[in-house]
């Protein structure tokens, strides 16, 4: 225990110079110290150091965001999660501190308890954006469904990125099915990059928001061959609040039937709930943090799936189906070859593909390869942008290529014999591509990628390298799971995406008729 303190105390010395090289040399070691302790004496310590620290909030803040970066152990999540509802820091500060804290447990997922840590911080979510609507001081009067304009609808995302960003994508395809259905659609794009970098200081490794429009006001963009109109808001630090006042106003005077958010949670969205009906509707396989009451799913559920949004969601919540599947995507269409590569045609080849593999590639992850390769002479291929990784496996070029962002995402299966996904939260697109190639998928259950079917996920990451090898040597294995790729593929886009959004346009209407009435009655 008083190795893995003097290392704190370490930390915070050099976090009171501005030490950051320093503090990420001690992450191993701290690590390492505090795996050695047993479980309540890592409760004692992380108490101590609260208790030590919490006359100054801020500081609190970053040095526990720097533990959850060096531990990954969700002991600290709970101590974050406390920090918050205790508000000993302002009220700008947490807005931005729950978004890093999704965002790092996102992108380095770690065991906890899911349904728990989900529940605590959509209690804070709500709790914050109560304390926005007290800030902004808006009599904002409910406008009932036969007042509003039953052909407007409003999508917001945040941020609204390139057409390679799945959930730009996702607004796009929906964007286009709602005008065939006759709607006008306006979109609202927010985005708290400066923000998040005026409070950069505040939370260890940051992760700031791409800014593809710098220009805050109206737009006309064509994204995937889509002319997109709406309003790109780019939140300031200093006008955050007259900027949302600003929002809500122009919102509720274009007055639309529903608003409908693509993506994670939207505090814009969740303040504009007061005068209409906001539906929320996330990217990944479980609800979004919303504090709205009308929760959307756009995939296939399975039982377990179901299962998870019905204890996780409020009793005030409804979820509605809309399943689609997206008919536009950045795909540029070509004749990808293994020899375009110089890849031998009797080469075992694994796929790792996505945006995020710097972090979602873990020394766990890591050593799974390792033992893949102790088995077998296989090549890993990881498509996406990943320096960090490539460098740290740059010495074993025989075993791993990287070919960075391609055009054609797709076609680059082709030259897969399996697609691996680490443990994480995303990569369906990938998925998807990968088994609509008849390449079988291998992943962990309970994530976004294990929607192409039970049949291609296993029980734990340590039993991935044995599968591996039942893939390279059960010739009849593998033919099977070919076959479940087609199975797979045909269910995923076996989808009338138009007929399901009409669906759900027309139940939505109905839902917020008769909520209306029993709110009369």
């Amino acid at each position: 225990m008083n190795e893995f303190l003097t290392l704190i105390c370490d930390a915070i010395e050099h976090m009171n110079i501005g030490g950051f090289t320093k503090l990420r040399e001690l992450e191993p070691e701290l690590k390492r110290q505090y795996d050695v302790l047993d479980q309540q004496i890592q409760w004692d310590c992380l108490a101590g150091v609260a208790e030590t620290t919490k006359q100054n909030g801020k500081f609190q803040m970053l040095l526990f965001s720097y533990l959850l970066s060096a531990l990954r152990d969700e002991k600290v999540e709970y101590f974050i999660e406390n920090m918050l509802i205790e508000e000993n820091i302002p009220l700008l500060s947490r807005i931005n501190t729950i978004r890093q804290l999704w965002k790092a447990v996102f992108s380095s997922p770690m065991v906890t308890d899911e349904k728990r840590h989900y529940i605590i911080q959509n209690s804070i979510y709500i709790d914050l954006v109560t304390q926005i609507r007290k800030e902004l001081n808006m009599k904002l009067q409910y406008v009932p469904f036969a007042q509003r304009n039953k052909k407007r609808v409003v999508l917001m995302i945040e941020p609204l990125l390139g057409e390679a960003h799945a959930p730009t994508q996702k607004m796009t395809n929906i964007y286009c099915w709602l005008q065939k259905l006759g709607y006008e659609v306006c979109v609202y794009a927010t985005n708290m990059n400066q923000i998040e970098i005026s409070e950069y200081w505040n939370w260890y490794n940051s992760l700031v928001d791409v800014c593809c429009y710098p220009e805050t006001g109206k737009f006309e963009l064509k994204l995937l061959g889509v002319h997109i109109k709406g309003y790109n808001l780019n939140y300031t630090e200093e006008n955050y609040f007259e900027e949302l006042k600003k929002a809500i106003h122009d919102i509720k005077e274009y007055n639309p039937a529903f608003i409908l958010t693509v993506g994670d949670s939207n505090i814009l969205a969740d303040l504009c709930g007061d005068f209409t009906t906001v539906c929320a509707m996330a990217c990944v396989n479980q609800p979004a943090q919303t504090a709205s009451s009308v929760i959307v799913r756009y995939f296939r559920c399975t039982e377990e799936e179901n299962r998870k949004y019905l204890e996780w969601t409020r009793p005030d919540q409804k979820i509605f189906e809309m399943v689609c599947v997206d008919e536009l995507n950045a795909n540029v269409e070509s004749g990808v070859d293994r020899k375009d590569f110089g890849i031998a045609e009797d080469k075992f080849v694994i796929l790792i593909a996505g945006n995020r593999l710097d972090t979602e590639v873990t020394e766990e992850v890591k050593r799974v390869f390792q033992m893949i390769l102790e088995q077998n002479e296989v090549l890993f291929v990881f498509i996406g942008n990943c320096p960090k990784l490539e460098n740290e496996l740059a010495k074993e070029a025989d075993h791993y290529r990287f070919f960075g962002a391609v055009n054609d995402f797709k076609g680059i299966m082709r030259i897969g014999n399996l697609f691996l996904n680490p443990p994480r939260q995303g990569g369906g697109t990938g998925a998807f591509y990968a088994v609509e190639n008849d390449v079988p998928v291998l992943t962990l259950p309970d994530c976004d990628v294990a929607q192409v079917g039970e049949a291609f996920t296993c029980e734990k990451l340590w039993n991935m390298p044995d599968i591996v090898n039942r893939y390279i040597h059960d010739a009849a294995f593998m033919e099977q799971q070919k076959e479940n790729c087609r199975k797979s593929a045909a269910a995923i886009y076996g989808v009338d995406s138009l007929g399901n959004i009409k669906n759900f346009c027309k139940e939505l209407q109905e839902y917020i008729i008769e909520n209306e009435n029993n709110r009369e009655g």
